[in-house]
């Protein structure tokens, strides 16, 4: 009897990248926010805003990414790593979650409301201290070019690697 191609994990000779919902790099999770909608405060060991003050070393990541098993991949990577997480899953929310605390955007270009590159040009114009690193399966070069005049810290291609994603946002 076989098996469906897409049940079937996706195995690739490099066991530290992301892949896309259709293939999803965990089959459970271990995040018990996981399966939220959105989660736009941080989920790493953050203490509320009225106490103390956050470690000043520790990165704060904002991850605007619709498919909730990357996002999900995504946060736990980097709460494992000692950042500040925090996740909207449209282009509306991570507008609304965009900070000047925030270190890194990591945004997907295509979202179910609209494109990532109102959120990048909402960082440079507001915030130009935060780095955006888009990420994209789009291939078509007039969208890749777009996205580029705006200059994003890094544009990486998914399926991600995860060592480019943690040396997009200093992490190696």
């Amino acid at each position: 009897m076989s098996v469906p191609t897409h049940a079937v994990p996706r195995t690739s000779p490099r066991a530290s990248s992301l892949t896309s919902a259709t293939r999803p790099l965990f089959t459970s999770s271990s995040d018990p926010d996981a399966s939220r909608p959105d989660s736009s405060k941080p989920t790493s060991g953050t203490k509320p805003e009225s106490a103390a003050k956050p470690d000043e070393n520790r990165r704060r990541v904002l991850i605007v990414e619709d498919d909730v098993t990357s996002a999900s991949a995504i946060r736990s990577i980097l709460t494992r790593k000692g950042c500040d997480v925090a996740v909207a899953h449209t282009v509306h929310k991570g507008l609304n979650a965009l900070n000047s605390d925030l270190d890194f955007v990591i945004l997907d270009l295509m979202l179910p409301d609209g494109d990532g590159i109102e959120v990048l040009s909402r960082c440079h114009e507001d915030f130009p201290r935060i780095k955006v690193v888009i990420t994209t399966a789009v291939s078509d070069s007039t969208q890749v070019r777009k996205v580029l005049e705006l200059k994003p810290h890094r544009l990486l291609r998914k399926p991600i690697d995860l060592v480019d994603l943690l040396s997009g946002i200093g992490m190696m």
